[in-house]
């Protein structure tokens, strides 16, 4: 297939001088050829309305008496026009006299329309009218072949295409040297490009060969020659300075791993100690203030058996927060191991434990069936618990709660969901919903240890994703992640979303 644009520039500088002179020598030939035919038409116009009027008056006597010898006459004075075919004379009473030309065939109309000035393919056709005092007693019809038209104009369209072939001919020669001129500095200035690209010897320079835009383009391309070797020569100096930096930065990276590693050990030691030496301690006063309250319940005041509850409730909070520490400080330091999971399975596994725990509960969950996704199968866990069991605490006062699990789709990028009905929360304070301990609800509204979101985001944050959120205080909530790519998103737009989909329901 032809393309233009793939064309060698000699190639496209000779069609473009091609094309603009034949172009306008057909133009020109046209316009030529067409003004020769209307002016060859008006003059025959002319020409056969003088005959047929002079015809028509000197007929004006014979038609007023009928005399027919004198109209054929008349009409015989015809054959000097050797391109009228026919001429039809008519009086009152219809057709009168003829006149045909030799092997012509007659076919005068029984009536003839005055005022008659029409071209047909083969035939031009004139009437005039035979008027004696003001009044028309008659009329004269002349039909003319146009076979001379035709062949006149069969010759100035002959020259035309000769005239067009002399010039395209000479255009053609003009523009191969025109092109080869125009194109010469063009492909040495190509060649030059092609050979500094292949040896990358930015020493070469181009030759410049006129002093046209052609001629600085060639110094503009020797400038940036010169300017790149510069630039090659800096950057030369810069690696070798780099590459020494990096040296003395891969020495110290290996230090810092070799501390890294010792702080490692040492954290998990830490998480140890907090697991067990810890939890045993909270276990035995709970344990014990439990029992203090149930065996000397009946020797405590009111006031005492506060202060064993306020102490059993601390303690058990403590236990908790601990219990959430270490699940954030695993999921921190857990090697992932990404597979591909039923999304909607494990969530609707979450939700079925939700609704053991407190199966007094009626909530509505919806679940959206087959959404798969490729992560690590315990952090995935971990976050689903933690959204799901936040969406389950915030919609706890809805007299009908909702709470939804999706996906959706975002210019490619899965986008996971985990939404509910409940309180909601302000959204100028949304920056601090995964910052460990922050918290937008006091613990007379919701209790919570202000941990569960910050596990959520590390999580999310080991797999590359990105977490957000969107609300409405008293709209309820929606919580976003992706996973294994980055997505931000509009999160006004999100917000309207929300609110218009729960209103919706």
């Amino acid at each position: 297939m032809f393309n233009f644009n793939d064309r060698p520039i000699r190639s496209k500088l000779m069609l473009l001088i091609m094309l603009s002179v034949l172009v306008s020598i057909i133009l020109l030939g046209s316009v030529f050829v067409a003004y020769e035919f209307f002016s060859q038409r008006h003059n025959m116009e002319q020409e056969y309305g003088t005959t047929a009027k002079i015809i028509a008056d000197r007929s004006q006597a014979a038609l007023l008496f009928q005399d027919v010898a004198g109209l054929e006459e008349n009409l015989s004075s015809l054959r000097v026009k050797e391109d009228i075919l026919a001429g039809c004379l008519y009086g009152e009473s219809g057709l009168l006299a003829f006149f045909k030309a030799n092997n012509a065939v007659l076919d005068c109309p029984e009536t003839v329309q005055e005022g008659v000035r029409r071209f047909t393919a083969e035939h031009y056709l004139h009437s005039e009218a035979i008027v004696v005092d003001g009044e028309p007693v008659g009329s004269l019809l002349l039909k003319v072949s146009l076979e001379r038209l035709y062949t006149q104009l069969g010759f100035y369209v002959a020259m035309v295409l000769l005239f067009i072939s002399l010039i395209g001919s000479l255009a053609f020669f003009l523009s191969r040297y025109l092109q080869s001129y125009i194109a010469r500095p063009l492909l040495n200035l190509t060649s030059t490009a092609n050979e500094v690209a292949t040896t990358q010897n930015y020493d070469l320079t181009a030759r410049r060969e006129s002093g046209d835009e052609i001629g600085e383009l060639v110094d503009a391309f020797n400038s940036m020659l010169v300017t790149i070797k510069a630039q090659n020569e800096r950057i030369m100096q810069n690696t070798a300075e780099l590459d020494l930096k990096v040296e003395e930065a891969t020495q110290e990276l290996g230090q810092s791993n070799k501390e890294l590693a010792v702080a490692n050990k040492e954290l998990e030691a830490f998480s140890y100690s907090v697991s067990h030496d810890l939890r045993s301690p909270l276990r035995a006063i709970d344990g014990f203030t439990r029992a203090l309250e149930e065996d000397y319940a009946d020797q405590l005041d009111d006031l005492a058996s506060s202060y064993i509850h306020r102490a059993r409730k601390a303690a058990q909070k403590m236990g908790e927060l601990i219990s959430t520490l270490l699940q954030l400080s695993r999921v921190s330091r857990k090697e992932l191991e990404i597979t591909a999971l039923d999304f909607s399975a494990l969530a609707s596994s979450a939700c079925q434990h939700l609704q053991d725990q407190e199966p007094q509960r009626k909530v509505s969950i919806v679940v959206h069936p087959e959404i798969s996704a490729q992560a690590d199968s315990l952090l995935l866990q971990v976050a689903l618990d933690n959204l799901l069991s936040n969406a389950w605490k915030y919609s706890g006062n809805e007299a009908h709660a909702t709470i939804e699990v999706g996906c959706r789709d975002e210019q490619g990028v899965k986008v996971f969901f985990v939404r509910d009905n409940g309180a909601g929360f302000d959204k100028a304070y949304a920056g601090d919903l995964f910052t460990a301990f922050k918290r937008l609800h006091s613990d007379d509204e919701f209790e919570g240890t202000g941990i569960g979101l910050a596990t959520v985001a590390r999580a999310v944050h080991r797999h590359h994703g990105d977490i957000w959120a969107t609300s409405e205080i008293g709209q309820g909530a929606c919580f976003y992640f992706t996973l294994n790519q980055n997505r931000p998103m509009d999160r006004e737009s999100d917000a309207h979303s929300l609110s218009h989909e729960f209103n919706r329901a």
